[in-house]
Order: C-alpha cells, then sequence, then structure tokens
C-alpha cells in the first residue's frame, strides 16, 4: 500500500482513558491510551485494549510491559507493513478502508493461534522508520510536531524520530479500529488484554539490507505480534 498525497495532519486524541462498553455481567470493553518513551528514547503511543470483567481490569492494566524494550526477533512480523511518500505520516481517508482490510487480518492470526486459551495476554508493536530524505523538514509537519509535544524546535533527530512515530501511531490507529470486526470473537474468551504499542525508530535501518540513505523501502511502518501467556 503506497500512498502519494503532500503531508497530512494527524489527528491524535490525547492521552484518555475510555470505557467503550458495559453489560449486565460486568463485562467491558476497556481502551487506555498514553504516550511514553522507551528505555532507548524512541517515542512511543500505546493504547490498551481489554476484555473481562471489572474486577480484574486495574491488576491487569498497570503493568508495566508496554514500557520496555522489546526484542523484535521474539515476537512473529505480519505480512503487510504500510509505506509512505517523503514527509507524510498519515494514512489518508480515502486509503483507510483498504487498511483495514490488510490490517485486520492481525487479528484472525491471533485468534488462530489462541482458541484453546481462556485468558489471553497479545503484544502488537508497529515500528515505524523513515529515511534520510527529511533532511529538508516539511515546515507543516516540523510546526506540528513542536505544537503537539509542547516544543518550540526540535534537536538533532527528533524531527525524523517524530515523523517515524507518527506513522506507526497512524496505522496503529487501523488496527484498534479494525478491533471492533473481532469484538464478539474475542468476548468468548475469559479474559482478553491487547497492548498496541506504535513506535518511532527515527532513520534507524528497518532489517539487515542494504538501503540507499534515501530510499522509498525505508520510509515505512512495520508490524509485530506475539502471545505474552
Amino acid at each position: 500500500m503506497r500512498f502519494t498525497l503532500t503531508c497530512l495532519l494527524f489527528v491524535f486524541f490525547a492521552t484518555h482513558t475510555l470505557v467503550a462498553q458495559t453489560n449486565a455481567n460486568s463485562e467491558i470493553f476497556y481502551l487506555k491510551s498514553f504516550k511514553t518513551r522507551s528505555p532507548n528514547g524512541y517515542k512511543r503511543f500505546i493504547d490498551q485494549l481489554f476484555v473481562g470483567k471489572k474486577q480484574t481490569l486495574s491488576s491487569q492494566m498497570n503493568q508495566l510491559r508496554v514500557r520496555q524494550d522489546k526484542d523484535l526477533n521474539t515476537f512473529t512480523k505480519f505480512s503487510k507493513a504500510s509505506f509512505y511518500p517523503i514527509s507524510v505520516y498519515d494514512i489518508p481517508n480515502d486509503k483507510k478502508e483498504l487498511a483495514t482490510e490488510l490490517f485486520k487480518a492481525i487479528y484472525e492470526d491471533i485468534l488462530a493461534e489462541a482458541n484453546s486459551k481462556p485468558i489471553v495476554h497479545v503484544e502488537i508493536i508497529i515500528v515505524g522508520y523513515t529515511d534520510l530524505s527529511d533532511d529538508k523538514k516539511d515546515l507543516i509537519c516540523y510546526d506540528w510536531f513542536c505544537k503537539n509535544n509542547n516544543k518550540t524546535k526540535l534537536a538533532p533527530g527528533e524531527y525524523e524520530l517524530y515523523m517515524s512515530a507518527y506513522r506507526a501511531k497512524s496505522l496503529s490507529q487501523i488496527i484498534i479500529e479494525a478491533f471492533d470486526l473481532y469484538k464478539e470473537q474475542f468476548s468468548a474468551f475469559e479474559q482478553v488484554q491487547i497492548d498496541i504499542i506504535a513506535e518511532g525508530r527515527g532513520t534507524q535501518l528497518p532489517d539487515e539490507k542494504e538501503y540507499e540513505s534515501i530510499d522509498d523501502k525505508r520510509r515505512k511502518a512495520v508490524v509485530y505480534w506475539k502471545i505474552i501467556n
């Protein structure tokens, strides 16, 4: 999936806690969102989805795993990735339906592996990258990164970190919204927690392949997942 638009403004809803639905049996669908940084300094957007009983919610959602560094070699790499043009970090509206169709399958993979477990805890990590084409920084993006991160200017390398992080966040939002398509299947479990971590790694190379300094294969977001228990 390849986008061809100029810089778009991606609206990120501020840190919030949302109870989406509660039924008579005290089963809830819950979403908690916040921003943080990894121990390596990578910017992260974290969304935690929970399906289960109210009394188990607080003990499960407060875990610190989402703040730890992640060894991607221990995760399953999803078969699809999202690619972006220079200075673009959002998925345009006319491509979101296609993106949902492509990336909703991650839940099918998770359900297939977790079908015999009563309690399921999943981590989905979306890692964003960029190349060196952003050396000539887009001023609209630059100003927006500053405004939404309470900065007057960005330190060297921060522009690229934000660009890659918001690419990851744009894809994580697609994956979060696609959860509604599988809510009924996940409700069959006694308890489900899905931690969705969007992380930007700036100009770090996505893998050990050879790349050019300006390379459209580096401007992307890649998805990994793992069942914790």
